[in-house]
């Protein structure tokens, strides 16, 4: 567009959520989570992934951690994965905001896919913490340790889960920074205004 088009003004705009209501913090069991539309391969290969490769070592610490995986049309090899144990696998539900209530900890172990991660804004727009693989959040300016936990080798995930599932003041942190990130830069107020501005520049100038 630049090159073509030098004299028209050219910007990003970010994806957006509607930050709602923080959710308190969970006072339930060891409870992970992973949203998605299950029938979406890149979303179904993360849950195999994390359920293979990460999930174990983090029961071998974390024995009563159970996993809670959310999303429209699982396949059969996701159903099927609920046999492991502590695993449930819902389909589609009506209200995602009560599975957020029950999570500690937001897992978006992806390892293929495009395009930015709306779960992403959504677990931080709701204040719960993020551990995600680096394709999980590229697209986003998040940093590792500030506003989520970032690991792509199962042994680091799987300890990135455990640390924030042990240290309360830790998932606080990341949630509160995580949050003005989404307030800055995500909301659709903000949003909004930098589509109005856009618009504004794209008028032709009036006599």
């Amino acid at each position: 567009m630049r090159e073509r088009a030098p004299e028209t003004p050219v910007k990003v705009i970010p994806n957006a959520v509607c930050p709602a209501a923080l959710l308190s913090e969970s006072s339930g069991t060891n409870t992970l989570l992973f949203v998605g539309t299950m029938s979406y391969p890149p979303n179904a290969d993360a849950v195999r992934f994390f359920c293979k490769q990460i999930f174990p070592l983090i029961r071998q610490r974390v024995p009563d951690v159970k996993l809670c995986v959310v999303g429209l049309e699982p396949p059969p090899e996701v159903r099927a994965l609920e046999a492991l144990g502590n695993i449930v696998v819902t389909g589609e539900v009506e209200d995602l905001t009560e599975y957020y209530r029950q999570a500690q900890v937001v897992i978006v172990p992806m390892r293929a896919g495009a395009g930015t991660r709306l779960k992403i804004l959504e677990a931080m727009a709701l204040g719960r913490p993020v551990v995600s693989t680096s394709v999980g959040c590229e697209g986003l300016a998040v940093r590792h340790g500030e506003h989520l936990m970032v690991a792509d080798q199962p042994a680091d995930f799987a300890g990135q889960v455990i640390e924030l599932l042990a240290n309360h003041e830790q998932r606080r942190r990341l949630c509160q920074r995580a949050r003005r990130l989404v307030e800055q830069h995500h909301d659709w107020n903000v949003i909004g205004e930098q589509f109005l501005n856009l618009f504004r520049q794209l008028e032709p100038a009036v006599e």
